[in-house]
């Protein structure tokens, strides 16, 4: 059913323009849900970009992390005073170990 929502009258000397009430109650309600709707989607969108993001943080982070732990274990295996913390550690433990006859 198509209300009538805006009544023209035709007058002599000027025009009559009148709005039916419904017409803006109809309006109201139709941005109220293009607005939701517009919400929804932002939020859906929002949610699968963070997501991504978070994923993309995570994988940076596990690769510097990877790079950081290869980086250690380089020092750790070409420094000097670790080579010869190594060394006494080796002959300690040597040391201490019954000898197998």
């Amino acid at each position: 059913m198509i209300l009538p929502y805006l009544f023209i009258y035709f007058n002599t000397n000027n025009i009559t323009i009148t709005i039916n009430p419904s017409i803006i109650i109809i309006i109201i309600h139709n941005t109220i849900c293009l607005l939701k709707i517009f919400v929804h989607l932002y939020f859906i969108f929002f949610k699968y970009f963070l997501f991504q993001i978070e994923l993309i943080i995570f994988l940076i982070y596990k690769k510097t992390l990877k790079i950081l732990i290869s980086i250690f274990l380089l020092i750790i295996n070409y420094c000097p005073i670790t080579k010869v913390i190594q060394y006494l550690y080796i002959k300690k433990i040597h040391f201490y170990t019954p000898r197998s006859k």
